[in-house]
């Protein structure tokens, strides 16, 4: 399945479980921890061709 996000949207929260393996095609992804004061911190930065959400989708934890 192949889907379309315009810029700035939120794809996962930090709370939900992935119930499928993500793959970057084109673009940058941020994954990040929203923090207490309102910005923002960076775990890491994903370029086309890298997959994220295997750890959720292998624990099945979030």
């Amino acid at each position: 399945m192949r889907f379309v996000a315009a810029r700035d949207t939120l794809l996962l929260n930090q709370c939900d479980p992935a119930d499928h393996l993500n793959v970057l095609i084109s673009g940058q992804l941020r994954l990040f921890i929203p923090l207490a004061n309102g910005t923002e911190r960076i775990i890491t930065l994903q370029s086309p061709g890298e997959g994220y959400g295997e750890a959720s989708l292998l624990t099945g934890s979030p």
